[in-house]
């Protein structure tokens, strides 16, 4: 299956992808994950499922897949329909193309590569690494993985393309063979002085963020007791990426707890935030309770943009937010303003 570059880029993403697949039949469920792999920016998508037919009907244009033909095996449940399952085109490769793959001088930590099934674009960044590895026999001073990654191929992002492919299944490439690490997307943060605790509080906006701190310092002198020994900006949509940073605090934070708009995006970050962090061994991503409880206490529901998206991540207050959300309204986190914050100290002892 060799992905065509006159592709969309996130059709061609997702054909490299389905590239790496062993099965020939592609089931849906499996079809959404390598779909969220390869292009992570859909998941902020309200029209996901359309992106994700769009994508599939580039690929069976270019004849490298084909869908279901029968209404049974169409999912109707949402708009637009989807296949429940793609068949992949696989191609039957000539031997003297194995040959040829046999015999290319493969530095030992490549070895692998002579006889793996790979994409024309995965071999052609198979050989940029090994050319590279061929002029570094003694490993070169790391460096973080985008620089890394510009120095290699000539293009600073395509290791970040290349991490959601088979080539960095155990055994293959790893960021130790490339001398490469990845740098965390910093976020803005605040110590808070006179903390008794260890945990992370995250605030999505930025004046809330200024009201969080300013409640606390009074709070603090006045003897409360805090469990926050830092609160950062999340910045919106940016604490998805950013969150690994918390790997970065010190001491690292026993908890990670967030409060953010009542709304579609405002829910759908922290949640994706939370999974990232605990692909990577970091604290789960938690809803401050007491934050929105005081937010449905004193917000007055405006209007949404956005349809809603359920989210399970809110725990014991899903209910009253589920109802707010269906009525098509949201809350902003600015409602909890400092005279609110400073006033209330349950927010403190939650």
């Amino acid at each position: 299956m060799t992905v065509s570059s006159e592709l969309s880029g996130r059709a061609q993403r997702l054909g490299e992808a389905l590239a790496g697949e062993r099965a020939v039949t592609v089931r849906i469920d499996r079809l959404w994950k390598l779909f969220a792999q390869s292009s992570p920016d859909v998941a902020r998508e309200p029209a996901k499922r359309q992106l994700l037919v769009d994508a599939l009907s580039e690929l069976e244009t270019s004849g490298l897949l084909s869908v279901p033909k029968g209404r049974g095996s169409w999912d109707r449940t949402g708009h637009p329909p989807l296949p429940r399952f793609v068949r992949r085109s696989v191609e039957r490769v000539p031997s003297s193309a194995v040959s040829d793959r046999l015999r290319y001088p493969w530095v030992p930590a490549l070895s692998w590569a002579a006889s793996e099934r790979v994409t024309a674009s995965q071999r052609e960044a198979l050989m940029a690494v090994n050319a590279w590895l061929a002029r570094h026999p003694q490993p070169p001073e790391p460096l973080p993985h985008r620089e890394r990654s510009l120095e290699i191929f000539g293009n600073e992002k395509r290791l970040d393309e290349l991490f959601t492919t088979p080539l960095f299944a155990k055994g293959k490439l790893t960021l130790d063979l490339l001398c490469a690490y990845v740098v965390h997307p910093p976020f803005v943060w605040r110590a808070v002085s006179g903390a008794v605790g260890s945990d992370l509080l995250v605030i999505e906006n930025h004046n809330t963020f200024d009201s969080v701190c300013l409640a606390l310092e009074h709070h603090v002198a006045a003897g409360t007791s805090c469990p926050f020994r830092f609160v950062a900006y999340g910045a919106g949509n940016a604490f998805e990426a950013s969150v690994t940073y918390v790997a970065d605090l010190d001491p690292v934070p026993e908890r990670v707890r967030y409060f953010g708009d009542l709304d579609s995006e405002g829910a759908a970050i922290p949640a994706r935030a939370s999974a990232r962090a605990i692909a990577t061994h970091l604290p789960a991503v938690e809803p401050h309770l007491g934050l929105y409880r005081l937010l449905l206490a004193h917000g007055t529901p405006q209007p949404a943009s956005l349809p809603a998206v359920r989210t399970t991540w809110l725990g014991e207050l899903q209910p009253q937010v589920d109802a707010l959300f269906a009525s098509g309204h949201r809350l902003a986190q600015e409602w909890v303003n400092v005279a609110v914050l400073s006033h209330d100290e349950s927010w403190l002892k939650v």
